[in-house]
């Protein structure tokens, strides 16, 4: 014990005085990765795209009236598209497979839910919790927030400036942590997704370790009452990851069946506007189109048949994000979960 104690205790490293060029690129790298609209990012991706097409089109003077260059990328787009489409149906066999169950497996599913709403219902004051995802993780992180204060106000019964010192070092960064996600929380549309975002800015792994190492270190010198209250605050925390791992099942589920869908919806036209130019291609030998009608038509089509592709990268790429941010549960955590997420792309770069 007193070999523990002879390292300061201190809680997590809460910085809200970042340089603002690494503020900045952190929104930018959190409105890409994660928060921004899907559809939105493929549009911007599908613009770069086809300005580097018409530059690369215009730097080589590549029009002409041949149409067997047309004909092979339409012969890509259409194959390509196919294997895309396969993987939608792909997809929603992963979907449907979730969702079907025995009614036995449905029933043990709903008692183990109820179970955990009445655990949490312990922790709160309100006797009955809300039923969507944000207003629910909101009343959570109530709870802990009522528990933090909780601890604070019996810090006059600590003698020890030190222990007073560590238990300051660990409240405070986890006040303000809960202050920061319940603010994002208050709005009446929150969505389950944006539910979802807050919670996944916060490592309560981290909080949980400070939390039991302060207990550890001056057991001694706690009372009764500040160990139930560190006991009900590591509890709590506990309760919001579940939440949270919850709030990722339910948001991953309906993602997929979104990106099947728009995967659909914008492939299919796409095959089908490629089937008809092959049509076009084989049964006329002339060109129907100028020099520089081609060198118009050759760019956008090939932005449009890249569509379907920058659709799937978009979603995946925030579905990727988001299983990277909660691979691991409490009490374990990875350096991903423990970093900022610029400090967290920095360090894939390095390694």
């Amino acid at each position: 014990m007193d070999g523990e104690r002879g390292e300061e205790v201190t809680g997590p490293t809460v910085s809200s005085d970042r340089p603002e060029p690494r503020e900045k690129l952190t929104q930018i790298h959190e409105l890409v990765f994660l928060t921004g609209n899907r559809l939105l990012l493929a549009a911007v991706l599908l613009v770069a795209f086809l300005l580097v097409v018409l530059a690369i089109e215009l730097r080589t003077s590549a029009a002409s009236q041949h149409l067997v260059p047309l004909f092979y990328m339409s012969s890509a787009i259409v194959g390509g598209n196919f294997t895309l489409l396969t993987i939608v149906i792909s997809i929603n066999q992963l979907v449907i497979s979730r969702q079907l169950s025995a009614p036995g497996e449905l029933r043990e599913q709903i008692e183990d839910t109820t179970d955990y709403r009445e655990a949490s219902v312990e922790l709160v004051e309100e006797r009955v919790l809300p039923p969507t995802p944000a207003k629910f993780l909101d009343v959570l992180l109530g709870g802990v927030q009522d528990s933090v204060r909780e601890l604070e106000g019996h810090r006059s019964k600590v003698v020890s400036d030190d222990a007073v010192d560590a238990i300051d070092g660990v409240l405070e960064p986890l006040e303000e942590q809960i202050g920061r996600a319940k603010l994002e929380l208050e709005a009446e549309d929150t969505t389950t997704f944006e539910a979802l975002v807050v919670s996944l800015n916060t490592n309560y792994s981290d909080d949980i370790y400070h939390l039991q190492r302060l207990k550890t270190a001056y057991d001694d010198e706690f009372t009764s009452d500040i160990d139930d209250c560190l006991d009900e605050l590591v509890t709590g925390l506990k309760q919001i990851d579940v939440a949270r791992q919850y709030l990722k099942t339910v948001y991953i589920q309906a993602e997929l069946s979104r990106l099947s869908r728009n995967l659909m919806y914008i492939g299919v036209p796409v095959i089908l506007v490629a089937l008809a130019l092959m049509v076009l291609f084989v049964s006329t030998r002339q060109s129907a189109l100028t020099p520089r009608q081609l060198s118009i038509v050759s760019p956008v089509f090939a932005t449009v048949g890249a569509t379907p592709l920058a659709v799937l990268f978009a979603y995946v790429l925030r579905l990727s994000v988001v299983s990277e941010r909660t691979a691991a549960i409490t009490p374990f955590t990875t350096p991903t979960q423990e970093a900022t997420p610029f400090g967290a792309i920095t360090e894939e770069t390095e390694d």
